[in-house]
Protein backbone atom coordinates (compact mmCIF):
# COMPACT_ATOMS: atom_id res chain seq x y z
CA UNK A 1 0.00 0.00 0.00
CA UNK A 2 1.70 3.27 -1.46
CA UNK A 3 1.34 6.12 0.77
CA UNK A 4 -0.55 4.87 3.46
CA UNK A 5 -0.14 3.13 6.99
CA UNK A 6 1.28 -0.22 6.87
CA UNK A 7 -0.46 -2.12 9.86
CA UNK A 8 0.56 -5.06 9.64
CA UNK A 9 4.52 -4.09 11.38
CA UNK A 10 3.73 -3.33 15.04
CA UNK A 11 4.29 0.76 16.17
CA UNK A 12 5.37 0.09 19.33
CA UNK A 13 9.40 0.52 19.02
CA UNK A 14 9.39 4.09 19.84
CA UNK A 15 7.47 3.01 23.28
CA UNK A 16 10.19 0.17 23.88
CA UNK A 17 12.78 2.89 23.12
CA UNK A 18 11.27 5.43 25.60
CA UNK A 19 10.86 2.94 28.45
CA UNK A 20 14.19 1.15 27.52
CA UNK A 21 15.51 4.97 27.66
CA UNK A 22 14.21 5.89 30.88
CA UNK A 23 15.21 2.42 32.57
CA UNK A 24 19.21 3.10 31.16
CA UNK A 25 18.73 6.80 33.02
CA UNK A 26 17.93 5.55 35.88
CA UNK A 27 20.68 2.76 35.86
CA UNK A 28 23.18 6.05 34.98
CA UNK A 29 21.62 7.98 37.98
CA UNK A 30 22.14 5.24 40.63
CA UNK A 31 25.92 4.03 39.31
CA UNK A 32 27.17 7.72 39.38
CA UNK A 33 24.94 9.57 42.04
CA UNK A 34 24.87 12.86 39.94
CA UNK A 35 22.43 15.42 41.41
CA UNK A 36 21.51 16.15 37.57
CA UNK A 37 19.22 13.03 37.45
CA UNK A 38 17.49 13.74 40.10
CA UNK A 39 14.80 15.03 39.00
CA UNK A 40 14.10 11.41 37.20
CA UNK A 41 11.81 10.10 40.42
CA UNK A 42 9.76 12.78 39.99
CA UNK A 43 8.12 12.38 36.35
CA UNK A 44 8.46 8.78 35.68
CA UNK A 45 9.16 5.14 37.67
CA UNK A 46 11.52 2.39 36.70
CA UNK A 47 9.90 -0.16 37.92
CA UNK A 48 6.86 0.77 35.48
CA UNK A 49 8.91 1.10 33.00
CA UNK A 50 10.23 -2.00 33.00
CA UNK A 51 7.44 -3.75 33.47
CA UNK A 52 5.90 -1.96 30.50
CA UNK A 53 8.88 -2.78 28.17
CA UNK A 54 8.02 -6.68 29.46
CA UNK A 55 4.43 -6.94 28.95
CA UNK A 56 4.55 -4.96 25.41
CA UNK A 57 7.79 -7.36 24.10
CA UNK A 58 6.06 -10.08 25.84
CA UNK A 59 2.60 -8.99 23.49
CA UNK A 60 4.79 -9.02 20.63
CA UNK A 61 6.39 -12.47 20.92
CA UNK A 62 2.87 -14.22 21.94
CA UNK A 63 1.77 -12.60 18.53
CA UNK A 64 4.93 -13.68 16.48
CA UNK A 65 3.66 -17.23 18.04
CA UNK A 66 0.24 -17.04 17.09
CA UNK A 67 0.66 -16.41 13.80
CA UNK A 68 3.17 -19.72 13.55
CA UNK A 69 1.86 -22.62 11.83
CA UNK A 70 4.21 -24.71 14.41
CA UNK A 71 6.64 -24.31 17.11
CA UNK A 72 9.30 -25.67 14.80
CA UNK A 73 8.22 -22.26 12.54
CA UNK A 74 7.88 -19.86 15.05
CA UNK A 75 11.89 -20.61 16.61
CA UNK A 76 12.92 -20.51 12.63
CA UNK A 77 11.29 -17.42 12.53
CA UNK A 78 13.33 -16.17 15.75
CA UNK A 79 16.36 -17.23 15.20
CA UNK A 80 16.20 -15.88 11.66
CA UNK A 81 15.37 -12.50 13.12
CA UNK A 82 17.84 -12.80 15.19
CA UNK A 83 20.77 -13.47 12.91
CA UNK A 84 19.76 -10.85 10.70
CA UNK A 85 22.80 -8.92 9.31
CA UNK A 86 21.95 -5.40 11.06
CA UNK A 87 22.09 -3.72 6.72
CA UNK A 88 19.17 -5.76 5.41
CA UNK A 89 15.75 -3.66 6.49
CA UNK A 90 13.45 -5.18 8.42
Amino acid sequence: MKGGADFSRNNLDCLRVILASIVALFHISALTGLPAFDFLGKYCSPHFAVRSFFVISGMLIYRSYSRSSSISSYFDKRVRRIIRPISQPL
